[in-house]
């Protein structure tokens, strides 16, 4: 269960990614909404995990020291030409 960190951090907002078979995640990116829940394939490479819940949207996420935290973009497009849209982290 991860929240949302800035610049997003929206009050009780809250990420959830289970990893399943055949290297796909179910994402749902707000769990006060069912129909935020995505099945949707990832890619990794050296240790970043990449999706793309609806095709437009980017998701990068890496585990670090067991601490897993990541970054998204609302379009994937703008992934070389800004910053994140918004963070999220691990909360224990």
């Amino acid at each position: 269960m991860m929240i949302f960190g800035k610049p997003v951090d929206t009050q009780g907002q809250r990420l959830s990614i289970e990893l399943l078979p055949n290297n796909h995640v179910n994402i749902c990116v707000d769990l006060r909404r069912n129909d935020t829940c995505k099945n949707v394939p990832f890619t990794e490479r050296n240790g970043i995990y990449t999706l793309s819940p609806n095709g437009s949207e980017l998701y990068e996420i890496q585990i670090a020291q067991n601490d897993l935290s990541g970054q998204f973009w609302w379009q994937k497009d703008n992934r070389t030409r800004t910053g994140a849209d918004g963070t999220f982290f691990l909360k224990h």
